[in-house]
């Protein structure tokens, strides 16, 4: 059996990237995790960036985002769409989800049955990314206002 984790083309240039590391969303101070930590909220992937998708999971009541690079953009497409289906669920349980083949640029996932999350509250990457950056202007705001500046 072969899981996300541990599948050939879960890789760039030839190292793994699976999981990937993390770092918080809050810019008020640098904080960064490593492992198959948190559950899944967000993936985005974007046409201009063809072979990176972008995560974002909760843990410890905090956002944090990573990148999973590759070197085959139809993959990292197919993982984007596989990982659509995941929302809500732990990324150890997504690291151990199967896949049966990638053959002949067709990507058959093995779905174990689960709830499908099909609308996450951010209707594009576009509205997502907007939404992150109006949250840390506002922190920032709010910080320098509590520092008399």
């Amino acid at each position: 059996m072969v899981t996300l984790r541990s599948h050939p083309l879960m890789s760039y240039r030839g190292i793994p990237n699976w999981p990937p590391s993390w770092t918080s969303t809050c810019l008020k101070e640098k904080k960064t995790l490593k492992g198959e930590v948190g559950i899944l909220k967000h993936v985005i992937r974007e046409d201009q960036l063809p072979t990176k998708c972008f995560l974002v999971i909760e843990y410890g009541n905090e956002a944090y985002m990573g990148c999973v690079i590759f070197d085959n953009a139809t993959f990292c497409e197919q993982i984007h769409d596989l990982l659509q289906h995941h929302h809500g669920r732990s990324m150890k349980e997504i690291g151990d989800l199967s896949l049966l083949s990638f053959v002949a640029g067709e990507f058959r996932p093995f779905l174990r049955s689960a709830p499908f999350f099909s609308n996450p509250p951010f209707r594009s990457s576009a509205n997502f990314l907007l939404t992150l950056h109006r949250t840390h202007i506002k922190n920032k705001t709010r910080d320098y206002q509590r520092m008399g500046k």
